[in-house]
C-alpha cells in the first residue's frame, strides 16, 4: 500500500453515544479502514498517527509536527525592489501579460512554493495465521482518547490499544490476549521518502532516519517488551515470539530546533524517550490519568 503526502483532512464524523458504554463517546466500525480516509486518528499534537486496523497487516501510519521538505532559507527576492518600476509600468499600459511574467520571474519568493508537510515513516504489524477472525470490531474512544481493535480466533481473544501520550511523547501499541502465549507478531518500519534508513539499537529496538531531501531529518525508534514469551531481531525486524501481551514504545523526532537553527540531536531525544517510558509502570497521558 502507497500512502501519499495527505496528512491534513477534515472529516465530518457521527458521534454515536452507544448504551452498552454508559456516556462515553464511541466511534466504533466492524471492519478495518482500506483507504487513509478510514483510518483512526491519534496523536498528543506534537505526534500522531493514522491506525488502519487491519486483522493479519496492522498499518501505522505516523507523523511528528516539525517534519517538512526544505530548511532554513531566506525567500526575499534581490531583484524585486529593481523589478517594481518596470511592472507597474505594464500595468499601467493594460499588458497584464506581460506584468504578470515580470513579476513572477523577479519579484516572487525564492523558492515560489512553501515547505510540504512529511509523513515520519510506516510501522507495520504482522500477524501469522489471524485471518479466521470473528467478531471483530475497532473503536475510539473520544474520552480516552485511545483507540482499540478486538477481533477472536479458534476461540481466543485478541486485543489492541493504541494512544499517543502528551507526558512521555511516545506513542504506545499493546498487543494482548486471554491466553497465555498466543501473542504472536512481526513488526517493521519503512517509509514513503527514498533516503532512509534502517537498523537494529539493540537487542529489543530498532530504528529508522528518513530525509525528504532538505534540511531537516526525522528519526524514529521502536522497542518491544513482553509479558513472558521473547523478543528477538532479525533483518532489522521485531518478531515477538508465545508472549501473554506485548507493548511498542515508539517516538520520533528531526534535527529542528527553531526556524534558523536544525542543528538538533533528535537521536539522543528519541532515545531518552524511549527509555524514560518503557520503564513506567503505567504510562500517562496530558490528563495525568494513567492508562
Amino acid at each position: 500500500m502507497i500512502i501519499r503526502y495527505c496528512f491534513f483532512a477534515i472529516a465530518a464524523i457521527f458521534l454515536i453515544p452507544n448504551s452498552a458504554f454508559g456516556s462515553e463517546m464511541i466511534l466504533f466500525y466492524d471492519k478495518p479502514a482500506t483507504q487513509w480516509v478510514e483510518a483512526i486518528s491519534i496523536g498528543n499534537g506534537r505526534i500522531g498517527a493514522m491506525i488502519f486496523g487491519g486483522i493479519t497487516e496492522e498499518l501505522i501510519q505516523f507523523n511528528e509536527d516539525t517534519f517538512w521538505t526544505l530548511g532554513p532559507y531566506n525567500p526575499v527576492n534581490p531583484d524585486a525592489l529593481a523589478a517594481l518600476p518596470a511592472a507597474r509600468k505594464l500595468v499601467f499600459e493594460n499588458r497584464a501579460k506581460e506584468a504578470q511574467d515580470l513579476i513572477n520571474q523577479k519579484m516572487m519568493a525564492v523558492p515560489p512554493k512553501q515547505a510540504a508537510y512529511q509523513p515520519a515513516g510506516l510501522l507495520n504489524i504482522s500477524f501469522q495465521g489471524h485471518n479466521q477472525a470473528k467478531d471483530y470490531r475497532r473503536e475510539l474512544d473520544l474520552e480516552r482518547a485511545v483507540t482499540s481493535v478486538v477481533y477472536k480466533i479458534g476461540g481466543v481473544n485478541f486485543r489492541r490499544e493504541i494512544f499517543s501520550s502528551a507526558v512521555d511523547n511516545v506513542t504506545i501499541i499493546h498487543i494482548s490476549s486471554d491466553r497465555q502465549g498466543k501473542v504472536n507478531f512481526t513488526a517493521d518500519f519503512n517509509a514513503v521518502q527514498e533516503t532512509k534508513k534502517i537498523n537494529t539499537v539493540n537487542e529489543s529496538t530498532i530504528s529508522l532516519e528518513v530525509n525528504a531531501g532538505g534540511a531537516l531529518r526525522c528519526y524514529s525508534q521502536v522497542k518491544a517488551i513482553t509479558q513472558k514469551g521473547k523478543v528477538r531481531i532479525e533483518n532489522n525486524k521485531l518478531h515477538i515470539e508465545n508472549a501473554s501481551s506485548a507493548t511498542l514504545f515508539l517516538a520520533s523526532g528531526t534535527n529542528y530546533v527553531k526556524y534558523n537553527d536544525v542543528g538538533g540531536n533528535p537521536e539522543s531525544i528519541v532515545e531518552q524517550q524511549i527509555k524514560s517510558a518503557s520503564k513506567k509502570k503505567s504510562i500517562s497521558k496530558n490528563t495525568g490519568r494513567p492508562y
